[in-house]
């Protein structure tokens, strides 16, 4: 059996990183974890973020066996970083099985915002750090996440806050509610399942109570084994208006394909077709005021295309200036 592209892709990094003989690598394992190729290497801490529904066509229907598959990135004796307050119960018991020791945030670490920044607090550690630049209370766990991982990796760091709290302040993501243009505020965000919605849903909330936009109005393209009706109940409460885009590919779907499923969700919010996401980024801005912002949100690819759309029309105005 020949190996697939992306495990061709997976061994050629591998070989990129032994060869550059870094201090620590960081390695993202997807689509579950414990059949991905990326799990072939036995991390010395394996970090699991909040799990929720999401490849359910490979890792099943509910978060019991997904929690099961992410739990496959454990390794015996080895300690492993959970930033889900509330894991699954497979995932415990297999942690319990191999006697690889779970660090769970809200039992053996913890996170607390403070009038200066936040409070993370570890083993009888208290550290006193600034909040991380990334914007949402979800990134203040994965941030907390992230350090518990580093202290098992470098229990020395506890002595080194002002470091540790420069990290935090230097972390760039792009893609993750990034704000790419102002005036309309313009938002990318890869997020594609209903748990990545909920948090910009308060992020979206937050921007409209403190004034920062007034109406929100989403460009949204996503691939059809995503479950947009999903992501429509989250955001829906916070968008005004509803840009829906096609997305090309064997997974891909219409725009108006998009758009009935929204439908489908109920709600008087208007919905309009596009075949391209730069289309439905054009008329989403168009359509908005100097006071307004605009989320691009469903998929990676849906960023990348908005990205590129925003990349072109900054030239274009660049050269004819």
């Amino acid at each position: 059996v020949s190996l697939s592209y992306f495990e061709f892709g997976t061994l050629a990094a591998f070989l990129v990183l032994a060869d550059a003989q870094l201090d620590f690598a960081v390695l993202e394992i997807g689509l579950g974890g414990r059949l991905d190729a990326v799990n072939l290497i036995d991390a010395d801490c394996a970090v699991i973020t909040p799990i929720g529904l999401d490849h359910q066509d490979y890792l099943g229907d509910d978060l019991a066996a997904i929690g099961f598959e992410k739990a496959g990135i454990m390794r015996p004796g080895r300690p492993a970083v959970c930033g889900d307050p509330d894991p699954p119960r497979s995932l415990l018991a297999h942690a319990a099985s191999i006697a690889a020791p779970l660090r769970r945030i809200g039992r053996d670490f913890h996170i607390e915002t403070t009038d200066e920044g936040m409070r993370f607090r570890r083993n009888g550690t208290a550290l006193e750090l600034p909040l991380p630049a990334l914007d949402g209370s979800h990134q203040v766990s994965n941030a907390a996440t992230a350090l518990a991982a580093v202290l098992e990796l470098l229990p020395s760091s506890a002595q080194q806050a002002e470091q540790l709290a420069q990290g935090l302040a230097a972390v760039e993501l792009e893609g993750r509610f990034e704000r790419v243009a102002e005036r309309p505020v313009v938002w990318l965000d890869v997020g594609h399942n209903p748990m990545a919605a909920q948090a910009i849903a308060r992020l979206i909330r937050q921007a409209r109570e403190d004034g920062t936009v007034r109406h929100c109005r989403c460009v949204l393209a996503m691939l059809a084994d995503k479950d947009a009706g999903a992501v429509g109940i989250e955001l829906g409460p916070h968008i005004h208006e509803w840009f829906c885009a096609g997305l090309g590919g064997d997974r891909g779907q219409s725009g108006a394909q998009l758009q009935r499923r929204l439908q489908e969700v109920g709600g008087r919010t208007p919905i309009h077709p596009f075949e391209k996401v730069g289309q439905a980024l054009e008329a989403a801005i168009e359509a908005s005021t100097e006071d307004d912002g605009v989320l691009v949100f469903g998929s990676f690819f849906t960023a990348a295309a908005a990205f590129d759309y925003l990349r072109e029309t900054r030239n274009a105005g660049t050269s004819s200036g």
